[in-house]
């Protein structure tokens, strides 16, 4: 039987524990400066200067670099309350995607379609909208 004073010191150890834990799926994380490897903790983790690595670990510091710069998709940043106000399809409601449909597009959903196919055709949209407002390259020499 443990005490409180026992019980308090295990769960601190716990805490502390979890937050050194190295994650098991994606073990190493990479500096975007200097394609250093570290662990994959969650100080590091959520470091802006660090992106999780997914090479292999042993490759030496050109490959890494030029793994990091083979990086299409990097994590986006919320730096301001516009940039968090944007519609997010993959968690808009069937009501939020008609009326935004309806607003940006001009085009009415069927509320009686899965939700899944109604974001693919708000996705839809706002591609083909994204075409149609890309400006023509006029001379490619």
């Amino acid at each position: 039987m443990l005490t409180d004073q026992q019980e308090s010191t295990l769960s601190n150890a716990q805490q502390r524990a979890a937050k050194r834990r190295q994650d098991k799926q994606f073990p190493m994380v990479i500096n975007i400066h200097d394609g250093r490897l570290m662990p994959s903790v969650p100080a590091l983790r959520n470091h802006k200067d660090y992106r999780l690595y997914q090479g292999p670990k042993d490759a030496d510091l050109p490959d890494r670099m030029r793994w990091l710069q083979g990086i299409s998709k990097v994590p986006k940043v919320v730096n301001s309350q516009a940039d968090a106000d944007e519609f997010d399809v993959g968690k808009a409601t069937k009501d939020d995607l008609i009326v935004f449909a309806m607003e940006q597009y001009g085009a009415a959903l069927d509320p009686s379609v899965d939700i899944r196919t109604m974001r693919k055709k708000v996705v839809d949209m706002a591609e083909k909208a994204a075409a149609s407002t890309a400006e023509p390259v006029s001379d490619l020499a």
